[in-house]
């Protein structure tokens, strides 16, 4: 009977599977136990090495994902893919101290916990091994910015890819958690904050044994979709708040070259505000294809296509504000909420429309 199951998400890792393998072999030798890669068809072909290994070795099992590419996702598959009572998630590329696992066993085991993190932000443990000034820095960024959601709960290190914890409790709250975010940990505790009952365990992060770090501009992103689904998305959709903040981004686009070709370049008032229409409209549409719209991200010819839709959605959006704005004006409405009345109408319409037509090709891709 299987006590552990070691969940290891990886992409790019093959160099790293051999070594990785047998220190866990060395720290669980009195302890059933399993590991299930979950790899996203990494190009440096990590899934083949780890049948390899499968075929000699039973405590080794794989998942093979094809056209996914996200951390949680692979996480939550490879835990609901196991049946042991304690799951560990970890990375292959040894900057994990695997030295701690059985101390984190023996801990949910015989202490009142059913989470137990690794942490690189408590006493007698560091990063940086294995962190970078820069990224160092990022974590305690990101990890301040975290504290604020996942309150009462005491966690030092949200940031952490380490931990283990009881399989029925992640099992409970599965259907909650994103599937596109970054860092899954966090997402469990706020899923499952009442239940929560959390130690942390110090370690010395290590650097990586092989390969280069996943950290790019995407996850950053992931990391602020999740905070914000899990503060006010509940009252509207995390999509549409990217949406008006993307929004509000291209009025001050629109504004400052109003004036600029306004007043700088003295073109007439009409023309200029044709030109600076069609920059933040743009922008905007550039700027949400990268941020609110990732998982079904244009690119090449359908990008261009995606532009024209998008100033034809957003040319009848302003259409419906300046109509609404103008009717309620003249029923003696105040001019701030006739406007703000007709912005929201447009807001709604161009969301509501560019993600079903703009953004509509990649949808089942995504």
């Amino acid at each position: 009977m299987i006590e552990l199951s070691v969940i290891v998400p990886t992409y790019n890792e093959k160099s790293n599977i051999h070594k990785f393998i047998e220190s866990l072999d060395v720290v669980l030798k009195d302890v059933s136990w399993e590991i299930i890669f979950v790899d996203d068809d990494s190009p440096d072909k990590t899934a083949d090495e780890v049948r390899k290994i499968a075929q000699v070795n039973s405590k080794v099992r794989i998942i093979h994902r094809i056209d996914r590419h996200n951390l949680s996702s692979a996480c939550i598959e490879g835990v609901m893919s196991s049946s042991s009572k304690y799951i560990t998630v970890m990375d292959a590329d040894m900057q994990h101290d695997e030295k701690i696992i059985p101390k984190m066993l023996n801990t949910i085991k015989s202490e009142n916990c059913n989470l137990v993190v690794g942490s690189r932000f408590i006493d007698g443990a560091y990063a940086s091994g294995g962190l970078s000034n820069t990224r160092a820095n990022g974590s305690k960024l990101a990890i301040w910015m975290s504290q604020f959601i996942i309150k009462p709960i005491q966690l030092n290190d949200t940031m952490s890819g380490f931990f283990m914890f009881e399989r029925q409790l992640f099992a409970k709250y599965a259907n909650s958690f994103s599937k596109d975010g970054f860092k899954i940990l966090l997402d469990f505790v706020m899923c499952a904050k009442k239940e929560i009952k959390l130690k942390e365990i110090g370690y010395s992060m290590r650097a990586r044994y092989s390969g280069d770090s996943k950290m790019d501009h995407r996850i950053v992103l992931n990391y602020l979709q999740l905070l914000i689904a899990h503060s006010i998305g509940k009252v509207l959709p995390v999509r549409f708040i990217l949406y008006v903040l993307v929004g509000s981004s291209g009025l001050l686009l629109h504004l400052l070259n109003l004036f600029i070709f306004y007043k700088i370049f003295s073109f007439d008032f009409y023309t200029s505000l044709l030109i600076a229409a069609i920059i933040s409209m743009t922008s905007n549409y550039l700027i949400n294809n990268i941020l609110t719209f990732r998982d079904r991200m244009l690119r090449g010819i359908q990008l261009l296509y995606g532009l024209f839709s998008f100033y034809i959605v957003c040319g009848i959006g302003a259409w419906g504000n300046i109509t609404m704005a103008s009717q309620l004006f003249e029923y003696d409405v105040p001019w701030m909420i006739a406007g703000l009345a007709g912005a929201m109408i447009s807001s709604v319409w161009n969301y509501s429309v560019s993600s079903k037509l703009t953004w509509r090709w990649n949808v089942s891709k995504g």
